[in-house]
């Protein structure tokens, strides 16, 4: 295959082709793997039990001695991290994980659900130490925050407290997340996460059990203002980091939207009325279109255009200017869509609680509100009335599918 580059594009053509390829091999990797998945549900009833258990084993002693061979004997695939040796890798750790419920399911042991996600990431750690690859760092990932919420749902760490389970469970959560984050920026070259996938998952599970742990703060004494404060005060460290220590614009939208929800559910916990819903909408259009300037700004002063140019590019046609001009990364995208979404659900509340409204009218509503979101976002210039628009277009949009949805019904 055959990539050429276009200007327009934030890689040349040879990282595309690279691109391209290691994700066509992680693709294969993962049809394969859900392949032997439907093929085991599918025969499951007529295999017996040893041959589950020789069958399992016998798929992991494959996947090892192929990745042992290519690694350590040949040595073709050392050192990379998408290789077809890292990806044989990721799906034994999978393999293993099988094994274990295999087991488990098997051998009724009446072992809590935990100890099986704690032990399977306790195994992938002398892969992870002699392959290094961002697969099986992020599945210990996903594994151990599965382990500890089982773990905190089963022992309720918080009762002793006088506090909700899930609030104290969220907050440690957090805690570990934002811990292993700490972890895997210092570990990053070892890991060689170039594209910087594990901070942004780390990042976004660790302001997820904040928010979280928010929401868990209606059914407690304490309140939500208790919670949502520190949230905010961290949000704000995780900003300072990724803007000044770490420059990462990514990871500074997730500090950004992490707030935009503490702030979200303060405000509704504060103003629990129709009028105060309203309110609150108002302030967060507000607010996220202040925020979508200033990240716009941060975008722009990180990416920008070198002023001086040469006699030959100042002679170039407005063409080469206008591709040369930076575009909306992705994560500002969806973030864009992440707010949006947020006011559009509160939108919708606030208008069936004063209207009182029936789901079977809904989509005629709806395709007002969406046409009137329409005209303010094309005849507006500013972020905050063009916010406006989107979100009136979204809760339109959803308010007209759910509606004929049900009438459909």
């Amino acid at each position: 295959m055959q990539v050429e580059g276009h200007k327009k594009d934030p890689l040349p053509a040879g990282s595309w082709t690279d691109f391209l390829q290691k994700t066509g091999l992680s693709l294969a990797c993962l049809l394969l793997a859900s392949a032997g998945i439907c093929w085991i549900a599918a025969n499951w009833a007529q295999a017996s039990a040893f041959q589950k258990l020789a069958g399992a084993q016998a798929v992991l002693v494959v996947l090892v001695l192929i990745t042992w061979r290519l690694v350590y004997v040949s040595g073709a695939d050392k050192g990379q991290k998408f290789s077809l040796s890292a990806n044989l890798t990721g799906l034994a750790a999978v393999a293993t994980g099988a094994l274990l419920a295999l087991v488990g399911q098997i051998y009724q042991t009446g072992a809590d659900p935990w100890e099986l996600f704690f032990l399977w990431a306790v195994l992938l750690i002398p892969w992870l130490l002699a392959m290094q690859t961002v697969f099986l760092a992020l599945l210990g990932v996903v594994l151990l925050n599965t382990a500890g919420a089982l773990y905190l749902d089963i022992y309720e760490v918080g009762a002793w407290l006088g506090l909700s389970p899930w609030l104290v469970a969220s907050l440690l959560l957090a805690l570990m997340n934002f811990a292993l984050l700490v972890l895997w920026e210092y570990g990053i070259a070892w890991l060689d996460d170039r594209w910087r996938i594990g901070p942004r998952v780390l990042g976004a599970g660790a302001l997820g059990w904040l928010v979280a742990a928010t929401v868990a703060g209606f059914d407690t004494d304490i309140g939500v203002l208790t919670i949502a404060v520190p949230g905010l005060l961290v949000t704000a460290l995780v900003y300072w980091v990724y803007i000044s220590k770490r420059p990462d614009l990514a990871m500074v939208c997730l500090a950004v939207l992490g707030a935009f929800c503490l702030v979200a559910i303060s405000l509704i916990a504060l103003m629990p009325s129709e009028e105060g819903l309203l309110l609150a909408i108002v302030v967060l259009i507000v607010s996220a279109g202040l925020a979508l300037r200033h990240l716009g700004a941060l975008m722009r002063s990180m990416q920008k255009i070198p002023a001086k140019a040469s006699q030959s590019d100042q002679a170039s046609s407005q063409d080469h200017a206008v591709a040369s001009a930076p575009q909306e990364p992705w994560y500002l995208s969806l973030f864009r869509l992440a707010v949006m979404g947020i006011m559009a659900c509160l939108v919708i509340a606030f208008l069936f609680m004063v209207l009182d409204l029936r789901f079977e009218q809904a989509w005629q509503l709806g395709a007002v509100i969406g046409a009137g979101g329409l005209l303010i976002f094309r005849v507006s210039q500013g972020d905050i009335p063009r916010e406006l628009g989107t979100t009136l277009m979204a809760a339109g949009l959803l308010m007209t599918g759910i509606g004929l949805f049900i009438m459909d019904g």
